[in-house]
């Protein structure tokens, strides 16, 4: 059994680069579902540690989009 949680194991992933809910899943043993169910969890831990997290569809969470 892994020591970090799915969660801290999702932040974990998500600090070292962009990745959609597929790719979480496949890493993870997941299904999109699953990481979804997940994503608001994640979020508020982010956020209260100061940061953000982008729950966005693919390729939208650059700096400028939107701009």
């Amino acid at each position: 059994m892994p020591s970090e949680t799915i969660r801290r194991r999702i932040i974990s992933l998500l600090a070292d680069r962009e990745m959609d809910a597929r790719e979480l899943g496949v890493e993870l043993g997941l299904t999109e579902k699953e990481i979804y169910a997940h994503l608001s969890h994640v979020r508020r831990s982010i956020a209260a540690s100061g940061g953000d997290l982008c729950v966005t569809p693919r390729g939208m969470c650059s700096p400028t989009a939107g701009a």
